[in-house]
């Protein structure tokens, strides 16, 4: 019982005078990083190159993101906005400095397998950074979530003429939270 009275004085001076009916957090930034991965060796296809299609010369690799407790209950609401990805090539990266030409950030549905293309990098012929920085407009991660997992890919394009050999690089995806409670549906 005296628990109940002080939640209830609690709920009365945070609520203004009024009932706590619900609750809000907003968290404008979390990072979700992986442990470096090496990507494979693809000059090897430099031998081949001659008359393919640029885009033919390129590697995949899929990521999955632990997105730890996702709130799942009646009365709480989440939403997980995908604000930013970073591709970081770790220092000892043989990547040639103009040898990537275009990479795609992708999310995959977890229903579908269908992917979607979130992001998109062309160095225009320009020298590659050693971190590939995206801003994000607002995708609902939440729509991609499945188990508490976020698969994503990623796909790198190279310049037939300076293709690297293989090298590691880790990622890093930003998103803000938001999650509401409803007291009254909980």
């Amino acid at each position: 019982m005296r628990h109940a009275l002080l939640l209830a004085a609690v709920s009365a001076s945070l609520g203004c005078g009024h009932p706590l009916l619900g609750a809000e957090a907003d968290i404008e930034k979390i990072s979700i990083t992986t442990a470096p991965v090496a990507f494979p060796d693809v000059a090897v296809l430099g031998t081949i190159a001659a008359g393919l299609d640029p885009r033919a010369l390129s590697t995949t690799l899929s990521f999955e993101y632990d997105m730890g407790s996702v709130p799942d209950q009646k009365g709480v609401t989440s939403s997980l906005t995908l604000t930013g990805f970073a591709l970081h090539l770790t220092s000892t990266a043989p990547l040639k400095p103009d040898g990537l030409r275009e990479m795609e950030v992708m999310l995959v549905d977890p229903s579908t397998a269908a992917t979607t293309v979130v992001a998109r990098y062309s160095s225009g012929g320009q020298p590659n950074p050693m971190d590939l920085q995206f801003t994000v407009p607002g995708v609902e991660l939440m729509d991609f979530v499945s188990q508490k997992k976020l698969q994503a890919r990623v796909t790198i394009y190279f310049d037939p003429a300076r293709l690297p050999n293989a090298f590691e690089a880790f990622t890093e995806l930003s998103c803000a939270a938001k999650v509401t409670v409803d007291y009254t549906r909980l």
